[in-house]
């Protein structure tokens, strides 16, 4: 990977060290892009640390573009936490791109349509072309690896393909056949080697001078394992043992100086690679009860998780009438998944699928066969703009090609907006409901009714007024499952031009959130939320920028209430010819007993056209009758253009 980087950046800067009157590279290849070095220090006392003390990030994203006929961008990032993650995090990725196409090799995301394939990482290869009125686009890769652990964070790799082919432009009239099979690998993921820390995993209390169990899980290796410990949060580590039998569990004789930042780490002493350290850092204190955290804890099991299939045969259309006034739309797919690859199959007598399907997906009897849809009419005749849409996905309908998508639901929208100038009028409506197919004991419906007004009601003063009405409830007549819950939302927003002095503007924003839970076992639950703000944009001197802001927030919950005071500062200074920009924000926050300070300082300096350098410095303060604990962040960021 080194020697990539190394060579790209050797690529790019012979090219432009060329001569530009002797140099046929210089003539007919361009390079542009951005490179960078990013690294962050991190500390946090009185806390259990939520990030790794150091990590750093290189980024290496060049374009090549040849003849002026076609570009080919690349993008590489590296992360000092690139396998730490569930997934990785690293990227590498190639995209030639021309005047009617682009194609993919590496690190890539593509969409298809809101039902099919969107928004996840592919690693691997595709392109996407659109010769004339054609559309045609394939991609191939994995879009996830092998990861040992529970339901929610454990997986295998999974494969996926997907194609698209078309007629029409996208922005009128055109029409998209959507086809895509995603399935998981059941032999990547068969428990493998590893050492799970269950005690002291972090946010606990281990007292001095006493003996603890320390505990863990195991799988896949022989013979002994080492203990150590750190009370650096994982920087460095000494023994506690050099050899104890891998038995799930060692008595400790805590004879330590109180730390809060320790950890424990157990390894294979024939395998070092197989070890793991506690997730989050515990505290050695003097004193005499063990507190264990609460931090949960996922065993390893590899039956947690399944291996699934899924199939989508989709299409996604547009309409467009009377110059683009008149738009009609359609989204539809059907959806094909397993759960389970080893359950058992469903017999050709029982199964209805046509054979063509058989053929590439075989059902099981944990597959579920649904569909999902959206039609959406758009019309525009100025000032009024019009949609109405209908939303409808099954209850088993599911796409491996999204990162996300919730099921059983179907919604009607509406919304009208009207543009008067200077004012802006906008209404909605929509209506969610589950249950269609009545599988549920009782059926949630969620009414929701929105109202915009924006524009300038004299010349220096711009007001908007916004409000919300949610009201949502079910049918159930069981008073533990019933639901009766409504709020309302009013937010005006006024900003008015000064110009007097060093106040150029002032802006001030009020809002009111009221909600009610009329249901039995929640009554007179209503909470009142009052809050203001008020903002001075301050010109202080030549080059020197700031503002002052404060804010009130007033709450009731039942027969409880409390208030919250907010207070800002922001200065923001161009220097040294314009080429430093540094900017300072401070902010306190008060609520009763609890307090919380904030501050962020970040300069930017341009060494060159071409290369910057930002520093960013960052400090939280929290104090509260349960717990004060201080954050520090220090960043550098090194930037090169080219």
């Amino acid at each position: 990977m080194k020697k990539l980087i190394l060579l790209l950046l050797f690529i790019s800067t012979s090219i432009l060290a060329q001569d530009s009157t002797e140099s046929f590279w210089f003539k007919n290849v361009k390079v542009s892009g951005t490179a960078g070095l990013f690294g962050e220090l991190y500390s946090i006392k009185g806390q259990v640390r939520r990030r790794p003390p150091s990590t750093y990030r290189l980024y290496v994203q060049p374009t090549f573009t040849f003849f002026n006929l076609f570009s080919v961008p690349l993008n590489l990032f590296v992360s000092s936490e690139g396998s730490a993650a569930r997934q990785e995090i690293n990227r590498y990725g190639i995209t030639p791109q021309w005047s009617w196409g682009k194609a993919y090799i590496g690190d890539f995301s593509e969409s298809f349509s809101e039902y099919s394939l969107g928004e996840i990482n592919i690693r691997g290869g595709g392109f996407n072309i659109n010769p004339g009125i054609f559309q045609f686009a394939a991609v191939a890769g994995l879009t996830s690896r092998a990861v040992l652990g529970g339901n929610d964070d454990g997986s295998y790799d999974r494969f996926l393909a997907g194609a698209k082919i078309g007629i029409g432009k996208e922005e009128s009239s055109y029409f998209n056949l959507i086809f895509l099979k995603a399935k998981d690998k059941p032999s990547s993921n068969t428990g493998g080697e590893f050492i799970q820390v269950l005690f002291p995993n972090g946010s606990d209390e281990v007292p001095l001078n006493s003996v603890q169990t320390i505990r863990w899980s195991s799988s896949g290796f022989n013979g002994d394992v080492k203990i150590e410990l750190s009370k650096d949060g994982g920087v460095t580590y000494t023994l506690v043992t050099a050899q104890t039998p891998n038995t799930g569990a060692y008595s400790w004789v805590v004879n330590e100086l109180e730390s809060f930042n320790s950890k424990i780490k157990i390894s294979s002493i024939e395998r070092p690679s197989i070890q793991d350290e506690s997730d989050y850092s515990f505290r050695l204190y003097n004193g005499t009860i063990l507190v264990e955290g609460n931090i949960p804890i996922e065993i390893r099991n590899t039956y947690a998780v399944t291996p699934q299939e899924n199939l989508i045969i989709g299409t996604k259309g547009q309409l467009s009438l009377f110059e683009d006034r008149i738009l009609f739309s359609v989204d539809a797919s059907g959806s094909a998944f397993t759960k389970d690859i080893n359950a058992q199959e469903v017999s050709d007598e029982t199964s209805n699928l046509p054979k063509a399907v058989k053929s590439i997906f075989i059902p099981r009897i944990s597959s579920n066969f649904d569909y999902a849809y959206t039609t959406q009419l758009k019309a525009s005749f100025q000032p009024v703009d019009f949609t109405v849409a209908y939303k409808r996905v099954g209850p088993g309908y599911n796409s491996l090609g999204l990162p996300y998508i919730m099921n059983d639901q179907q919604e009607i929208l509406t919304s009208v907006s009207v543009g008067i100038m200077p004012y802006f009028i906008s209404l909605n409506y929509s209506r969610v409901s589950d249950n269609l197919l009545d599988q549920k004991l009782f059926t949630t419906i969620r009414n929701q009714f929105g109202l915009m007004i924006s524009g300038q009601v004299v010349s220096g003063w711009n007001s908007s007024l916004m409000t919300n009405i949610l009201g949502m409830g079910n049918n159930s007549s069981n008073d533990t499952t019933k639901t009766d819950f409504n709020t309302f939302l009013l937010s005006l927003n006024n900003m008015f031009s000064v110009n007097y002095g060093i106040l150029s503007s002032i802006t001030f924003t009020y809002s009111y959130q009221g909600s009610d839970n009329k249901t039995i076992l929640s009554k007179n639950n209503s909470v009142k939320v009052h809050s203001g703000n008020l903002n001075f944009n301050l010109s202080l001197i030549e080059n020197l920028t700031g503002g002052i802001s404060l804010g009130l927030i007033s709450s009731s919950y039942a027969a409880t209430s409390s208030s919250t005071q907010m207070y800002g500062l922001f200065l923001s200074h161009m220097g040294i010819s314009n080429r430093l920009n540094t900017s300072l924000n401070l902010n306190f926050s008060k609520q009763q007993e609890n307090s919380i300070l904030g501050t962020n300082l970040t300069s930017t300096y341009r060494l060159t056209e071409r290369n910057s350098v930002s520093l960013g410095l960052s400090y939280n303060g929290y104090n509260s009758l349960l717990q004060d604990f201080t954050e520090l962040r220090a960043n550098l960021n090194l930037r090169h253009n080219f």
